[in-house]
């Protein structure tokens, strides 16, 4: 009569090893791979010789940009071009006769207007 104590958990270890059999055989999926729907699209075709103004670092006594991955100093060659200027937010590149200039932030159109501050309300006089 021992054996039948143990009848429920002998079946209950057969079911769980069949399931785990089963799962074992399906491949995992990756929870952040894209559907197939948009990992099948065909990327945009981009010019890869554009370059990317990614970094600019300035000091005293040097100023750096990264362009494309790549370290440039002022007055370096990045390319066929030289690194003819860099300030806080671009780089001018001068390739012959043609002046490029990149911009650090191309999508942020920046201003000089002074902030506006709304105007003080006048106390309440009880």
């Amino acid at each position: 009569m021992k054996c039948a104590r143990f009848a429920p958990l002998l079946c209950a270890w057969a079911l769980l090893a069949a399931w785990h059999d089963a799962i074992g055989q399906q491949p995992l999926q990756d929870p952040t791979r894209p559907p197939p729907s948009v990992a099948a699209r065909e990327p945009a075709e981009k010019d890869v010789r554009t370059p990317v103004l990614q970094s600019i670092v300035i000091r005293r006594d040097r100023r750096v940009a990264i362009i494309s991955g790549q370290e440039v100093v002022q007055g370096g060659k990045f390319g066929d071009a030289v690194v003819d200027k860099i300030t806080e937010t671009e780089v001018v590149l001068r390739s012959g006769t043609q002046r490029r200039v990149l911009q650090l932030y191309p999508d942020v159109n920046m201003s000089n207007k002074e902030p506006t501050t709304p105007p003080r309300r006048e106390r309440e006089r009880r």
